[in-house]
């Protein structure tokens, strides 16, 4: 085996690669470029492996040009589109424009809408709600107002019943006051009658007669009966001092228990 075969059986490696300096650029333009789809083989390595450059590489076949593929069909909400808004028809131009001059108005009208509720809308509300505020704090004034009212109208009728009540015993107390003095000039009348002093028994017994008319109207609403009882014994011991003195003084003597029974049953509390 000689130099020759060992060279040629050597594989190629980047050691023993020839060296390629770099080309011009006339031997660019002249060096063949390969078709598209085939491979290309360096020359050098044809050389070195013996074979001609034109069989190093199995050319590749060409794919065969896809069919064209058919244009999708727009939908009709998007031809619809283009039949109304196409700028080159007199329809487009025409409804463009009105959407235009709608677009506008509805922008006014928003605005005016904005412009009322900043300016108009939100101070009326303002002033809204703080009438309805006022309005809620009069209201519990005025509860409480009305609670008090009630409270101060319940007080004053306690104090009508506790007035009332003060009244019937201021009453009752000058009629029994009336009556005491009356039962004091009775007796004033008897004493003077036993001492045989018929002008001051008289005066006594002209004493208890007004004392008896200041509670005579309630004694007569009281017992009707009652009252005349006393005026009859009042009259009868008037009459008897200077004619009778012994029957005036029983009827002094009657008269006077029947004011202490007076007192005892109807103007003690």
């Amino acid at each position: 085996m000689n130099a020759a075969d060992t060279s040629e059986k050597r594989p190629l490696t980047d050691e023993n690669k020839p060296h390629e300096y770099p080309r011009s650029g006339h031997e660019e333009a002249a060096e063949p470029k390969t078709p598209p789809g085939e491979a290309q083989v360096p020359t050098q390595w044809a050389q070195e492996s013996g074979q001609p450059a034109e069989t190093a590489a199995p050319a590749v076949e060409a794919a065969p040009p896809a069919e064209a593929a058919e244009p999708r069909r727009p939908s009709w909400f998007k031809r619809l589109g283009i039949f109304l808004f196409n700028p080159e028809t007199r329809l487009g131009r025409a409804v463009r424009a009105t959407l235009r001059w709608t677009a506008l108005v509805v922008a006014i009208f928003a605005l005016g809408f904005l412009i009322a509720y900043v300016l108009l809308y939100q101070p009326a509300q303002k002033d809204l709600n703080a009438t309805r505020q006022s309005l809620e704090a009069a209201e519990t004034r005025l509860e409480e107002n009305r609670a008090a009212l009630d409270a101060s109208a319940r007080r004053v009728e306690d104090l009508q019943t506790e007035n009332e009540a003060l009244q019937n015993s201021l009453e009752a107390a000058l009629r029994r006051g009336n009556l005491l003095k009356m039962l004091h000039h009775v007796n004033t009348a008897r004493l003077s009658l036993m001492d045989e002093d018929s002008s001051a028994a008289a005066a006594a017994l002209d004493e208890a007669s007004r004392e008896l008319e200041q509670f005579l109207p309630w004694l007569e609403a009281e017992d009707s009966e009652f009252t005349k009882t006393l005026s009859l014994r009042l009259e009868l011991a008037s009459d008897g001092l200077t004619r009778d003195p012994a029957t005036a003084l029983a009827d002094l003597e009657i008269l006077s228990n029947t004011l202490l029974l007076l007192d005892r049953v109807i103007l003690t509390p």
